[in-house]
C-alpha cells in the first residue's frame, strides 16, 4: 500500500512492518473460508487455543515460584513441552519442518537433531515475526526470554536486555509497546545467572520488534561487548519463516484477538526453522565485527536482505496504521 511507503526501507525497498495480505482462489474459496466452514471449525479451535494459552501461562507462573533450579526445570520442561506442542497444533502447525543450513563455508551438517545440545547460559539469536515463534522456543527450549530496547533518545544501547516471563513475552508480541533500557541488564549478567540457576537458553531478538518476515531489521548491537571467538560455541542462530496459501501466521501488527481467530480457521499452517550449522558460527573471522557476521548469518538462515531501518521507526508506523484504519471503519 502507497499510503504505508513512509516506512519502507531506503535501502532494500521493502515495508516490513505491514502484515501480509490475505489470499484466496477465486470468490468460492473466499466464501467457504471467510463466511462458513472456515469460521465454524476457526470459533471452536480459537476458544481451545485461548483456554489452553492461559493454562499455560498459569502453569509457567506458579512453577517458576520454585526457587530450586533442578526441580523448577524438568517441571517446566515438560508443561511446556506438552502445552507449547499442544497450542502449535490446535493452530494448525500439524508438522515443523526444522532443519539446518547447508554451510556455505564447506562444514558437514551434523546428524544430531537441531537445537539438541543447546543449554542453559546459552544464547539463541532469532528474527521475530509472529507470537507463533514465542511458543515454538518455549515449546522447545524453556528459554528466558528477553526484551530488546526499542527506543532510544542518544546512543543505541549495546549488550543490554530486558529479562521477561513466557506471559510478558507474549504480551510485548501483542502490544508492541516503547521500551526503553531503564530496567535492562547487561546480557553477561544475564547468562551466568540463567547457568546458575538452570533457567534455560537465553533468547535474543535484535530487530527489537516483530516484522513481517521480508527483510531482516537493522540490528540493535544486542550482543556483549565482551564476545571473544571462544565464546561463539554458546551460539545459536535460528530462523523462522512462514509460508503460506490463505492467511499469513506473521504478527507485526492487528488485533491479536482477530488475527489469532483467523489462523485457526485454516486447516493447516507451516513453519519453517532454519539452524545455522555450530562450525560454521565458530569459523566466523576474528578480525571483524562479529555481532555483524552473527546477524548476516541469521537474515541467510531465512533467505532475506538484511534493511537499514530500526525498530524506533516502527512506533510511528503503528500510530499511523491504528489511526488510519479506525477512520476507515468510522466511515
Amino acid at each position: 500500500m502507497e499510503k504505508f511507503n513512509t516506512w519502507a526501507d531506503n535501502y532494500t525497498q521493502v515495508q516490513p512492518f505491514l502484515p501480509l495480505p490475505s489470499k484466496f482462489d477465486g470468490a468460492v474459496e473466499k466464501i467457504i473460508r471467510c463466511y462458513t466452514i472456515g469460521p465454524l471449525i476457526g470459533i471452536i479451535k480459537w476458544i481451545v487455543f485461548l483456554v489452553v494459552l492461559g493454562i499455560l501461562v498459569v502453569l509457567d507462573s506458579v512453577i517458576n515460584f520454585i526457587p530450586v533450579g533442578i526441580i523448577r526445570r524438568p517441571l517446566l520442561r515438560i508443561v511446556h513441552y506438552s502445552l507449547g506442542r499442544l497450542l502449535l497444533l490446535i493452530a494448525g502447525f500439524f508438522t515443523i519442518d526444522d532443519r539446518y543450513v547447508p554451510s556455505k563455508r564447506g562444514n558437514k551438517t551434523p546428524t544430531n537433531q537441531p537445537g539438541s545440545n543447546i543449554q542453559s547460559g546459552h544464547i539463541i539469536l532469532s528474527n521475530h515475526s509472529s507470537y507463533i515463534t514465542i511458543i515454538y522456543l518455549l515449546h522447545k527450549f524453556s528459554p528466558q526470554f528477553t526484551i530488546t530496547p526499542n527506543f532510544w533518545n542518544q546512543s543505541i544501547p549495546q549488550g543490554q536486555v530486558i529479562p521477561v516471563s513466557f506471559f510478558q513475552m507474549l504480551l510485548s508480541t501483542i502490544y508492541q509497546k516503547q521500551c526503553t533500557s531503564d530496567k535492562s541488564v547487561s546480557v553477561d549478567a544475564l547468562l551466568k545467572q540463567t547457568e546458575k540457576e538452570h533457567r534455560g537458553p537465553v533468547v535474543l531478538f535484535p530487530e527489537a520488534t516483530t516484522t513481517n518476515g521480508k527483510v531482516l531489521l537493522g540490528c540493535v548491537p544486542v550482543l556483549p561487548n565482551t564476545l571473544e571467538g571462544s565464546e561463539l560455541k554458546k551460539i545459536h542462530i535460528i530462523g523462522f519463516k512462514y509460508d503460506y496459501s490463505h492467511f499469513s501466521p506473521v504478527y507485526p501488527a492487528g488485533s491479536f484477538a482477530a488475527h489469532s481467530f483467523w489462523l485457526c480457521t485454516q486447516f493447516t499452517n507451516n513453519i519453517q526453522v532454519r539452524y545455522v550449522i555450530e562450525s560454521d558460527v565458530e569459523s566466523l573471522e576474528k578480525n571483524k565485527a562479529l555481532d555483524e557476521q552473527l546477524y548476516d548469518l541469521l537474515a541467510g538462515s531465512i533467505a532475506v536482505r538484511r534493511a537499514k531501518l530500526l525498530a524506533k521507526e516502527k512506533h510511528s508506523f503503528l500510530e499511523y496504521y491504528y489511526s488510519y484504519y479506525k477512520a476507515y471503519k468510522s466511515t
